[in-house]
């Protein structure tokens, strides 16, 4: 990996570990909070939705301005990034509940564990959708030195 593109993954890593953290806070309390008016399935999966939402919002603008650097207001930029994004929020809204209820369990911690392993895999396979199609060298300006 040449230092330029090990200097781009950093950085992405940067943006979606600060996001994610953020994800994994609301989610753990946020779960808790929509268990008092709901099921407990549905409120896992509810939440695990909304957060996941929220930071790909704050995944979208970080990666746009401080990693990419793409110029201006795209649309096309945008289809695309939420395209990426819709199916792993899809994959992560289904298989979090599904884990947890397969593990009967409803410890809050356990319940986030579960939600980091699938997102790590997903971590990956985002970088390069998001690299190659999303932010592709057509639209962002050269890395500065």
């Amino acid at each position: 990996m040449k230092n330029n593109q090990f200097i781009h993954f950093i950085k992405f890593s940067g943006v979606s570990i600060f996001a994610t953290i953020l994800e994994y806070v609301l989610f753990f309390f946020l779960t808790p909070l929509l268990c008092r008016w709901m099921n407990q399935t549905i409120a896992d999966g509810l939440s695990t939705a909304l957060c996941y939402l929220l930071a790909t919002i704050l995944c979208y603008i970080l990666n746009k301005l401080f990693v990419f650097k793409t110029k201006g207001t795209d649309l096309k930029e945008a289809f695309k990034f939420f395209a990426v994004a819709t199916p792993k929020m899809l994959i992560t809204t289904f298989l979090v509940p599904a884990f947890i209820a397969l593990l009967n369990t409803d410890t809050n911690i356990i319940k986030t564990l579960i939600n980091i392993c699938i997102q790590t895999v997903l971590f990956f396979v985002g970088y390069l959708f998001q690299k190659i199609w999303v932010f592709n060298k057509n639209n962002t300006r050269p890395e500065e030195s």
